[in-house]
């Protein structure tokens, strides 16, 4: 027995089992071939194996219960399967099949198990019926050939060593992930860090460029601080030579003032004249401006009588042309003290002043009769406006009556 392999298939057992009545065969430690024509029952060997090892009916392709694979007529079938155990006596595995109820009971050694149980077992020896590097039944060829490389190779690992190397595989796969991450990791770090250089060379320049400028605005402080100084000294200079000149100016000024003093009393006389001249011109302009006071008085009432009676009756309009002719001519009237101010502004004579006052005053008694007359016509309009509004109450009043009366004799 030193060539048998731990947990390799020693014997098979199978009773009632799909086309088996009972079958019972011994297995080599080598290559095992079962030959025979189609149909003869190599298939459900196979099956047999599967699920004697704790397979379930998918990884078969066929039937989905467990129950369809005992024997047409038969209640259970029973497949029994001997694993070959170099620290003493074989691993003896029997599964016991229902079909009423689709169970299985399970047995390790002729003692009752569970199927936790075989599946731990066949662990344990390094068989692993979900492997299809390891078992492939005819109807899951399509399935494999479907399988990519990564997963060939995770279940040639599997098939090969069991769970160890696969796990080495997958802590390998990790590792790499770990390692692709801690590379892109130090890529972003390394591009920060240039990033930070970059900017640490752009902020050197700036903070030389900054400093040149504090040292000329330092500069410039104490330059700005000079300039009083200079200024200063600059005036002070101007200041001693314009006091030179004034001491000059002022020795010809007395000269001048001693050679011209007769000409200053000439002149203190003729301003005594022109103070003189200046009160009667004062006076005449007072009068003209109590003229003025009084057009300015007329005109507003004029233009305050015009608007009252533009706003109330149509019929007026011809004494609004008459009020606007008696405008140009108080027009005329001020056009012609303005030329008698501009007259009395060349400094004419006393008596040519007697005579202004003289034609002043025929004005005014003009211009006082037209007061009086355009006071008349504004007395007669309003009375006429009165009269009309007396009327219009009146009007109204009888039309009131009329209403009332109608009313009373409907």
């Amino acid at each position: 027995m030193t060539h048998w392999v731990q947990g390799c298939l020693h014997k098979v057992k199978l009773i009632n089992f799909v086309t088996y009545d009972y079958v019972e065969f011994v297995a080599g430690p080598h290559l095992n071939i079962i030959i025979g024509p189609n149909g003869t029952g190599k298939s459900s060997i196979v099956c047999a194996l599967c699920l004697g090892l704790g397979g379930k009916t998918n990884l078969l392709g066929r039937a989905r219960e467990v129950g369809e694979f005992v024997k047409h007529g038969a209640d259970e079938a029973i497949i029994q399967l001997e694993l070959y155990n170099r620290k003493g006596n074989n691993h003896v595995i029997k599964r016991v099949i229902t079909r009423t109820d689709n169970k299985s009971h399970w047995f390790i050694n002729e003692k009752p198990s569970s199927h936790k149980e075989i599946t731990t077992l066949v662990k344990q020896l390094n068989i692993d019926v979900d492997n299809l590097c390891q078992f492939l039944p005819q109807d899951m060829v399509a399935e494999f050939a479907k399988m990519s490389p990564s997963e060939l190779l995770m279940s040639t690992e599997r098939a090969v060593s069991g769970h160890e190397l696969l796990d080495i595989h997958k802590s390998l796969i990790t590792l790499k992930n770990e390692q692709k991450s801690i590379t892109t990791t130090q890529a972003s770090k390394e591009e920060y860090l240039e990033n930070l250089t970059k900017r640490n060379d752009y902020l050197k320049d700036i903070v030389s460029k900054y400093r040149e400028r504090d040292k000329y605005l330092t500069k410039i402080k104490i330059l700005e601080q000079k300039r009083p100084w200079l200024l200063y000294e600059k005036q002070r200079t101007k200041y001693h030579e314009f006091r030179e000149e004034k001491k000059k100016v002022s020795n010809q000024v007395e000269e001048l003032r001693a050679s011209t003093q007769p000409l200053h009393d000439t002149v203190e006389t003729a301003k005594t004249v022109l103070v003189e001249a200046d009160n009667e011109i004062k006076q005449v302009t007072d009068d003209l401006n109590q003229i003025n006071t009084k057009i300015r008085r007329i005109e507003d009432l004029i233009a305050s009588i015009k608007d009252n009676i533009e706003e109330r009756i149509e019929e007026f309009k011809v004494k609004e042309r008459e009020e606007a002719s008696k405008e140009i001519k108080l027009r005329e009237l001020k056009n012609n003290i303005r030329a008698y101010e501009a007259e009395i502004s060349k400094m004419p004579s006393d008596a040519e002043l007697q005579q202004k006052r003289d034609s002043l005053n025929t004005e005014a008694k003009g211009i006082a009769k037209e007061l009086g007359k355009i006071d008349t016509q504004l007395n007669e309009t309003v009375a006429e406006q009165q009269a009309q509004e007396s009327k219009r109450r009146q009007i109204e009043k009888q039309i009131q009556r009329l209403n009332d009366s109608r009313n009373k004799k409907t």
